[in-house]
Order: C-alpha cells, then structure tokens, then sequence
C-alpha cells in the first residue's frame, strides 16, 4: 500500500516516549478499559473494535468495553474519550474523519486531534464501496457518469461520514458530474433510504454493505481502492471502471488523551500489535475488506501528520466548505 511506506518512515523518539516505568504503569491494568468509538455498531470501525478488544482482553487480562458514541461527525466519541482522562483506563479509536479530517471539514472544534491526543498503534485501513439503488437506470461507473452529466443535479448521496464525504465529492470532481449531499450519522440508516430510493447511492464501508450487496438490495458498481478486493473479485476499482487515477482508502487507530502515562502509552500498543499479528484476527478482518496494520506511537504520529495536509487538499479540491 502506498501510505504504508509513509507511516513506516524512520524518525526520532518523541521525549514523552523515553520517560522511565512509573510503578503504576507497572501494575496496569488493574480494572476494565474502556475503548471509546464513533463507529456506529455494525460498521467497519466496530467489527474491528470488538475483535481486537476481545484478544487485548485476553492479552492484558482486563476487559475492553466498547462504546459506540455515534454523531457529531466523531466530535461526540472524541469529547467523551477526552473526559475519561489520562490514568490510561479510556482509549480512543479514531478514524481519518474524527483525528485528521474534521479540523478543515468544520468551522470550530471542541477539541484539537493533534494535540490532545498521544498515538498508539494504527489499526488497519479499508476501502470504500460505490453502490446504488436498484432502480437507478446504470449497471457500471461509466453509466453512472453518463446519467448524471444527462440528468444534471439529479443524482444524489449520502455520507455517514467525513471519509465518505470526501469519497463522493472527489468522484463528483473528478468526473464532472453534481451530486446532492445528504448526511447521516451512520451508514446504515443511509442505505436504508438509497435502498428506498430516496438517495441515490453511497460510498459505504464493506461490513455495512455486503449483506446487501449479496441480498440483491444494493448494486455494487466498484471499490474505491487502488487494486480489487480478493474478498469481491469481480467488482472492478473505480479507477479501472472510468475514473484514472481515483484512489482513497480510510483508516482506524487507537490513541489516548494527551498526558497519559507514555509506559502505558508503549504497552497499549505492544498488546495491539500482538493482537493484530494473530492470523485470526486477521482472517476475521478480512472478510469484511478490513487490511488489518499495527505500528509504533512514533510511526502513527508521523503518518498524521503526513495525513493532514494531504486530507486537507482533498477536502479543497473537493469544494467541501467547513460547517
């Protein structure tokens, strides 16, 4: 993958991360953690939440406690995830909307990704799906295209999030066409209205989708990553299917609120690559589309902070005013 060299990229150690073992990182954890997400349940994000609580539990002997804090674009999970504090018992999964994107998609933010929250370990990456109502008269990206430049304004979207915002606004740039937006706060109560008929299409994470796709209730019309998927072989990539050079893939990963202990800091992410090198873990994220990655806190500080200008373009060219 192409950002994977990004985030890999040699750097030096942050200072906060040399600090010696303090004696109560040592007896960490003694009580449930709590892992703080704005993934709705059913989604992406959760189906790789719970898996890689459940073998972290394992690991570390403590549960994980998953809370779903949908809305507000993830300033909601966020916020909460902020109020639990720096004794290490609340962590953080973010994505590409709530730690990188949301500051250039909005015009205040209760919080700044950037500096109140320390990184652990990268998560994984997953593509998005184009798919459309049943009734809309196009069977490939190319009919797509030619529908909406011969009914202009008539097609329309939904977005369950930033990542999926920029997803369809980028597609709407890059082929000439318009697109009414319409936002929701999780993808499934969006595919409840494009299978209804009242949006148009989506571009949706796998989990929430594939059902759908495979119940013949949603058609799939391509992958928004650079290569096919092995788990839908014949859907082409949008970029193969009539848009060169179309590519964008989304991404989760833990991190705590700034001031936690950088012991527990290093610990946290020793038991996420742990879990995320068990080929179970793996397999099981797979089959939702989910590219199950781990790092260092140093190797995900320096991809955010590769992803903020490059997250930044995209909104701007995109013509996405922030709200």
């Amino acid at each position: 993958m192409k950002r994977r060299s990004t985030l890999l990229a040699a750097l030096a150690v942050p200072i906060w991360l040399t600090a010696p073992t303090s004696a109560f990182a040592q007896a960490y954890p003694s009580k449930p953690i709590r892992l703080v997400t704005p993934s709705p349940a059913g989604g992406a994000g959760d189906v790789s939440n719970r898996a890689v609580a459940k073998h972290l539990a394992d690991q570390m002997g403590q549960p994980f406690v998953v809370e779903n804090r949908v809305g507000g674009n993830g300033v909601i999970a966020a916020m909460e995830a902020l109020r639990g504090g720096t004794d290490g018992y609340t962590v953080y999964v973010g994505s590409t909307t709530t730690l990188v994107a949301n500051p250039y998609l909005m015009k205040t933010m209760p919080y700044d990704p950037a500096l109140e929250f320390m990184p652990v370990s990268l998560i994984g990456t997953l593509p998005f799906l184009l798919v459309v109502n049943n009734d809309l008269p196009v069977k490939s990206v190319k009919d797509l295209i030619a529908y909406g430049k011969a009914n202009p304004a008539k097609l329309s979207f939904a977005s369950a999030n930033a990542s999926s915002l920029v997803t369809a606004s980028m597609f709407a740039r890059l082929t000439g066409i318009q697109m009414l937006h319409v936002p929701y706060k999780g993808a499934p109560a969006s595919l409840t209205d494009v299978i209804s008929g009242q949006v148009s299409l989506s571009f949706v994470d796998i989990p929430s989708s594939l059902s759908l796709i495979q119940g013949g209730k949603l058609r799939l019309l391509g992958v928004t990553s650079a290569k096919r998927l092995a788990l839908l072989p014949d859907a082409p990539t949008i970029a193969e299917a009539g848009v060169p050079g179309y590519e964008l893939v989304a991404w989760t990963a833990m991190v705590v609120p700034t001031g936690t202990d950088p012991a527990i800091v290093r610990r946290l992410s020793d038991e996420v690559r742990k879990a995320i090198l068990r080929p179970d873990v793996r397999e099981q994220l797979a089959r939702v589309g989910f590219d199950a990655q781990s790092s260092t806190p140093e190797e995900l500080g320096a991809f955010m902070r590769s992803e903020r200008p490059r997250w930044a373009k995209l909104i701007r060219e995109a013509g996405i005013q922030p709200e």
